[in-house]
């Protein structure tokens, strides 16, 4: 990551952290209503056993053989907010501050009328779509660039934005960090605006005393794979070609320099269909799918495709905490010692999961 953002946020953090607002969802608030683990949302799984045949592997191997693949935009990130009113994305973060001209607004939201539906049309041939979804991220950047961004700009367009993690989103990161999982996030997104905003929640405190382990994490070990902006003279002139977008992040995972090490087993995770398409399944043992299925009353048509897709769905604009229970039982020797944020209750996830025991983390 370019030093200057990180720069960017040390120094506001120095003069004042609460500068810098929350930016992650919270947790259910039990003392509101009757508090429950489907409060992160609702989990569905495809098969049990093959699932459970999965854990075990993974178990078997430990964490050294482990790794994380995931989509930012709508699965490290929230929908919406509490209130119910969206939520940003990347590019709509970008889009909609005060950096772009009117003129270029209304450009980008008539090229998201035009190609969102494609986007989510199962029906299109996948090399159709791929020159679509081509066509609209191209045109948007050719756009964003006439505006001549600094990297500093990105940083005040987070700081104005309505981005927001979904909850669990640090317990994530520390239990990556215990691990040492190598931790990949694949985004059509903008690569300015995605680790700005992990920037803002490692300088705001809400990290509490993991910060600086959390930052030492980011540096070693997560890699941010997405669409970026190339400067000249601290201005923003370009951005780098090709683009990635939803259907060709398997090319920018395995087959671009420099060349990648990779572990047995993955955990990925998206919100679209295509997002497990970024693992090239030849390259691992074992996949564990996981989907975000936020939206669920809009688009309960593909709830059948997600089911057949992902080894665990969460609908419900859920939090992360299903991911890291998991993750927390399989490792429990390894992750004795981390106090993370939140306690789990075995016994209500498992009632939300449709079972009556714990036969999917048994050894």
């Amino acid at each position: 990551m370019p030093r200057v953002l990180q720069s960017f946020f040390e120094q506001i953090s120095k003069h004042n952290k609460t500068a810098i607002r929350n930016f992650i969802a919270p947790a259910p608030c039990p003392i509101l209503k009757n508090f429950h683990i489907t409060d992160h949302g609702h989990i569905h799984m495809k098969d049990c056993d093959e699932l459970a045949q999965k854990i075990q592997h993974i178990k078997l191997h430990g964490p050294k053989s482990l790794q994380i693949m995931t989509d930012y935009d709508k699965t490290l990130t929230k929908m919406r907010f509490i209130d119910g009113k969206y939520a940003d994305t990347s590019f709509k973060a970008l889009q909609e501050s005060a950096f772009i001209t009117k003129e270029v607004k209304l450009i980008a939201r008539q090229l998201f009328e035009k190609y969102h539906k494609i986007e989510l049309d199962l029906s299109m041939p996948s090399n159709v779509k791929s020159q679509h979804m081509m066509d609209w991220w191209e045109s948007k950047f050719k756009h964003f660039i006439q505006m001549g961004l600094k990297h500093d700009d990105h940083g005040h367009i987070v700081l104005n934005s309505r981005l927001l993690f979904r909850h669990g989103i640090l317990d994530l990161l520390r239990i990556g960090s215990k691990l040492e999982l190598p931790f990949y996030i694949v985004s059509g997104g903008i690569t300015e605006i995605i680790e700005s905003h992990f920037q803002a929640i490692l300088h705001n405190g809400e990290a509490g005393e993991a910060e600086n382990e959390l930052r030492e994490y980011w540096d070693s070990s997560v890699k941010v794979l997405s669409n970026r902006f190339i400067y000249a003279n601290t201005i923003g002139i370009d951005y780098q070609k090709p683009i990635i977008h939803v259907l060709n992040k398997q090319q920018f995972i395995y087959d671009t320099e420099p060349k990648r090490e990779f572990k047995r087993n993955v955990i990925v995770m998206g919100d679209l269909l295509e997002d497990v398409q970024m693992v090239r399944e030849s390259e691992h043992d074992v996949v564990l799918k996981v989907g975000f299925l936020n939206d669920l009353e809009v688009k309960e048509d593909m709830m059948a495709e997600f089911m057949k897709t992902f080894d665990v769905v969460i609908t419900g604009d859920g939090s992360l905490q299903a991911v890291n229970y998991l993750l927390s039982q399989i490792f429990n020797e390894e992750l004795k010692q981390l106090k993370l944020t939140e306690k789990y209750d075995e016994l209500l996830l498992f009632e939300s999961l449709g079972l009556n025991d714990s036969k999917l983390l048994q050894q």
